[in-house]
């Protein structure tokens, strides 16, 4: 990411990287899911590790146990689309309305597009918690979720 404030901008930048990463955290979710299932494997990250795990998520053909993720935005990528597959993994993704890096309203951009998409989304967004999870609020609602 070039820019907090805008989390977009320079994008195209960002594509060789983003790609890379994705490749990488792809292979390791193979690894497992050979071990435990896809059904026991989930992503999550908080702010650009989250970013980065939506976007992994979005580029495999299998569902998994879920991902959750904080404080975050959707990579722009042209022409991002899921496979069918990977819309059957739930997502919990939280925000914070202080957060004073990534701003609120790129998360709500991110649930919209991912339910857009057809994931199921639960969202849950804070008062407080800053760029991080609400405690105790939202580390008891991760828990639950």
């Amino acid at each position: 990411m070039y820019s907090t404030q805008d989390p977009h901008e320079r994008h195209t930048a960002q594509e060789t990287r983003l790609n890379e990463a994705a490749a990488s955290i792809a292979k390791i979710v193979d690894e497992e899911a050979g071990i435990v299932g896809s059904d026991h494997v989930f992503l999550g990250g908080i702010s650009q590790g989250c970013a980065t795990a939506v976007y992994t998520l979005l580029q495999l053909d299998r569902p998994l146990a879920g991902l959750v993720g904080m404080c975050s935005w959707l990579p722009e990528q042209s022409g991002l689309e899921s496979g069918r597959q990977a819309l059957q993994t739930p997502i919990l993704r939280c925000h914070a309305q202080d957060d004073d890096v990534v701003d609120i309203r790129y998360g709500r951009e991110l649930r919209d597009e991912l339910v857009r998409m057809g994931f199921r989304v639960k969202w849950h967004g804070y008062e407080n918690g800053g760029h991080w999870l609400n405690e105790p609020e939202g580390v008891d609602m991760w828990l639950r979720s």
